[in-house]
């Protein structure tokens, strides 16, 4: 008869090593058990109307589920280590700030600033956008569904209407970077290239989503959704489109506040930096040939990885945070499906 026998310290070591095991076993579980899930969203909710209509112009469409979240970097600057990295940041950005502001702001530098990043311009630009974006594509939709007639298949009449999209998206697409590219320059004009992309892409989600309202019969629901839902759509920082998504209930003015903060601070800091070394040294290596263009892409590296993480921050967080909060918009993970 074989006989094992073992001290009271190895059966604890080796009873805990089990215990490591079936936790291990059970947290492997669980994430397969969240990639199942995962999957399955990945499949798609579809509309019950588009599963209906069995008409081969159309597209069922994924729709994301919208529920009331933080954002990934406002859940990861929670956790203490992450925090001690932010706090260093904001060390490293008010001695930048106190740098630019006692050393190196000059005339220029503050006209560049006061001429580029006044409210009124972003407000002008952006509101006329809005405004076209609302007659041609929303009413154009909407007059659309109401005059089609109840052929279930595409004819002349809606091949008319999708050539006259397409060629608005064109003339949105190539009229307005002309007139930024004659009456502004500098960041501004990168940012509004960046919110007329974006508006091409609510706009063409919008009609996407709404499509398959014109196909249905008469009998059927082919009222488009009320001009507030749209344009609140287009104020979200969402590029999928649905009638509803989930609201909060009141606005945190104290979060307001901080990320309004951090967007001015970021576009300061993210401005002195391209003007005073990439604006700078692009300006000395096309007209003065001063130095090679090797040097010239390393001496550009770190002040662009700094533009570039800094842009990332301010734009990619702190601003659409501070649009959802100003818009309650609720999910605010902005990263995931």
């Amino acid at each position: 008869m074989y006989m094992f026998t073992c001290s009271l310290k190895q059966k604890n070591s080796l009873q805990s090593q089990l215990d490591d095991q079936f936790a291990l076993r059970d947290i492997i579980d669980s994430k397969i058990k969240d990639l199942n899930k995962k999957k399955d969203i990945m499949m798609g909710l579809y509309s019950e109307d588009v599963e209906k209509s069995n008409n081969k112009f159309l597209q069922l469409s994924y729709h994301k589920k919208f529920v009331i979240r933080n954002s990934f970097l406002t859940d990861l600057l929670e956790i203490s280590h992450f925090k001690a990295i932010y706090h260093f940041s904001i060390v490293i950005v008010i001695f930048a700030c106190l740098f630019i502001f006692q050393d190196k702001i000059n005339y220029t530098f503050i006209r560049f600033l006061v001429n580029e990043y006044t409210i009124f311009n972003v407000i002008k630009v952006s509101a006329v956008m809005q405004v076209f974006t609302t007659i041609f594509i929303y009413h154009g939709l909407k007059f659309w569904l109401m005059s089609r007639s109840k052929n279930s298949n595409p004819d002349y009449y809606d091949y008319f209407w999708l050539i006259t999209y397409v060629l608005y998206l064109i003339l949105h697409m190539t009229l307005l970077p002309m007139y930024l590219s004659v009456h502004y320059f500098g960041m501004f004009k990168m940012l509004m290239f960046i919110y007329m992309i974006l508006l091409a892409i609510k706009m063409h989600a919008f009609v996407r989503e709404n499509l398959y309202k014109g196909f249905l019969n008469f009998d059927q629901d082919r009222k488009l959704c009320d001009l507030k839902h749209f344009i609140y759509f287009l104020m979200i920082p969402t590029l999928i489109y649905q009638d509803n998504y989930p609201r909060l209930k009141c606005i945190n003015w104290i979060s307001v506040i901080k990320e309004t903060i951090q967007v001015l601070i970021g576009l300061i800091l993210v401005n002195y930096l391209y003007f005073y070394y990439i604006y700078n040294n692009m300006h000395n290596y096309v007209y003065h040939k001063s130095h090679s263009l090797s040097y010239l892409l390393g001496k550009n590296f770190v002040p662009s990885c700094a533009i570039l993480f800094m842009g990332f921050y301010v734009h990619q967080h702190a601003f659409l945070n501070l649009i959802a909060e100003l818009t309650l918009f609720g999910d605010k993970l902005f990263y995931k499906v």
